[in-house]
């Protein structure tokens, strides 16, 4: 929430653009989970000959897609509209997400997958009820 409402009032203020604001939170949450990236390193046993190149792809598919994408979308919502309206893009994140590992790594699509995806659009819409 609190994300939501500082983005519309630099969006208004400043007059940032939605692709600013999504770059410098990237740049931000990077930069904040460099101490615990490197806590795991140094604590736990990491075997470089187990991180295969799908692996690799799979981070890249996350940050890039699953999380840049949704927050760019997300920052022109609150642009187009309300800070609630664009809230309610959070419901839909994870099913966006999903959808991409399936198209782009060709993840299996499950049961819990369809129940949690018809959970999250039915909530998305009764939120958006006025």
């Amino acid at each position: 929430m609190f994300y939501g409402i500082f983005s519309k009032k630099k969006q208004n203020q400043y007059k940032f653009s939605p692709i600013a604001l999504s770059f410098y939170f990237c740049v931000v949450s990077f930069i904040a989970t460099i101490p615990f990236s490197l806590f795991e390193i140094l604590h736990k046993s990491i075997v470089i000959s187990h991180i295969h190149a799908i692996h690799i792809f799979a981070i890249i598919e996350i940050g890039v897609i699953g999380t840049s994408l949704f927050y760019f979308t997300y920052q022109k919502a609150l642009q187009k509209s309300s800070e609630v309206t664009a809230a309610l893009f959070t419901y839909l994140q994870p099913v966006a997400t999903i959808i991409f590992s399936i198209l782009l790594l060709g993840e299996q699509i499950t049961l819990l997958f369809i129940i949690g995806s018809i959970m999250a659009v039915v909530g998305a819409q009764i939120a958006s009820k006025k």
